[in-house]
């Protein structure tokens, strides 16, 4: 279900809040922490360098998927709150259409809880061929200790339906700080991460069975050529 308003912060957490946004005024050196979206199904998860996390699938119109929002916690990471967003269809290309949006309730490790700053995620629209899709915000934050123990935290999922206007191009969705004045990454000292990795997903057509002759007979062309080069 996706939820279009958000819930009332309740003063503690809305005092909490505005700590962790005023660390943003000081400057400090944090360690990394890398958030991605990760399609469960079809397609593999691409791991690059540091702070590089994208994926790719490839799908037909129609087909339905879902990506789990993931924050990566690296030896010596510390987070103590976050609040990140995902835009889709930035292109205005409208290849994707939200099916349902989740959020985590809670993640924890043992040595410290991050707790959701609201209920729900604040609001989910759609894209169009004029209007970039917006899922805002997936947030949490701290009233006790950091977090600090590496892992793989799923703090929240969102299920699209891939359009009719499916094709190979560049990246359809992205995490990142789209909520301005609201998202930000607080690390364990609650100053403001310098060093923090956003991940993209790429959805990609499945190639026509005529697309992918053609590109066979072309290798073979290539080869013949070749062929009658060194033969000579």
């Amino acid at each position: 279900m996706i939820h279009p308003h958000r819930s009332v912060l309740t003063p503690l957490r809305r005092v909490a809040l505005a700590l962790m946004l005023a660390g943003g005024l000081t400057a400090g050196e944090a360690a990394a922490t890398d958030f991605g979206l990760f399609a469960a199904s079809p397609g593999p998860t691409l791991i690059g360098p540091p702070h590089t996390i994208d994926t790719e699938i490839v799908a037909l119109s129609g087909d339905v998927f879902t990506t789990a929002i993931k924050m990566i916690l690296r030896s010596g990471d510390t987070v103590s709150g976050y609040s990140v967003s995902v835009r889709f269809d930035a292109d205005f290309g409208n290849e994707l259409n939200i099916v349902s949006v989740t959020e985590t309730n809670f993640v924890t490790d043992g040595s410290g809880t991050l707790f959701p700053a609201t209920a729900n995620v604040f609001s989910a629209v759609d894209s169009t061929s004029l209007l970039v899709g917006n899922i805002l915000s997936f947030e949490a934050l701290t009233l006790g200790t950091p977090l600090s123990t590496p892992g793989n935290y799923t703090i929240g999922t969102i299920t699209f339906r891939v359009t009719d206007n499916v094709s190979t191009d560049g990246f359809d969705a992205e995490v990142g700080l789209f909520n301005s004045g609201f998202d930000a990454v607080i690390d364990g000292s609650f100053l403001p991460a310098t060093n923090v990795g956003f991940g993209k997903l790429r959805v990609d057509a499945v190639p026509e069975p005529s697309s992918a002759l053609l590109v066979g007979a072309g290798l073979l062309g290539l080869v013949a050529a070749a062929r009658r080069l060194f033969s000579r």
